[in-house]
């Protein structure tokens, strides 16, 4: 991987941070959560190395290779109203890699799912994220003691990404098996002391 990392320290009310990642995870074994440890699909006993018919196409990238990934985050410190800030948070990620698997019936060891087409063959749809927060601290007194609310807005514009797409063939292939959250609002308070 090779990433790029600027940050513009708070001054004259605002700071930012952006960042850019330019990665390749690729290989016969996924890095999908389990075969890091030794007990995912294609290592556990009856992995890659047990069962030759997963070996079909298993070169590729990893399940969660996303080659570009873009993040930008900034904060606003509003002079009126009191003193209030704003901040706001912007991912991008390339899809996911997938590829078409299919059970093979009537084999003498019996059924076998078997990779048609390697993984990264078609990718799921990219991450689009973007986030906010409203925050306006009230001081009690003290200087170290004040009231913070605020508002978080998760998923802003809503945007709807599938996380993982179903590679098995049939009338499900290419359907999201997961969704990311829709927009969310969280509101919450804090007190320092």
């Amino acid at each position: 991987a090779f990433m790029v990392v600027a940050k513009k320290r708070l001054s004259r009310n605002w700071q930012m941070l952006f960042s850019y990642t330019r990665a390749k995870a690729e290989g016969q074994v996924s890095n999908a959560p389990g075969n890091t440890v030794g007990t995912g699909a294609d290592v556990s006993t009856t992995g890659q190395w047990t069962n030759p018919n997963l070996m079909i196409n298993a070169y590729g990238p990893g399940q969660y290779d996303c080659p570009n990934q873009f993040v930008v985050n900034g904060t606003y410190q509003m002079p009126y109203f009191g003193g209030a800030s704003i901040s706001a948070s912007y991912r991008y990620m390339s899809g996911q890699p997938y590829g078409r698997t299919a059970v093979i019936r009537g084999l003498a060891q019996g059924n076998q799912t078997v990779r048609i087409e390697s993984r990264g063959t078609r990718t799921a749809d990219a991450l689009n994220a973007f986030d906010l927060r409203m925050e306006k601290t009230i001081r009690l007194g003290s200087p170290r003691r004040a009231v913070g609310l605020y508002l978080d807005i998760f998923n802003v514009l809503n945007k709807g990404y599938s996380v993982a797409v179903t590679e098995s063939s049939g009338g499900t292939y290419g359907v999201p098996s997961s969704w990311a959250s829709a927009r969310q609002f969280q509101a919450g308070a804090r007190f320092t002391f």
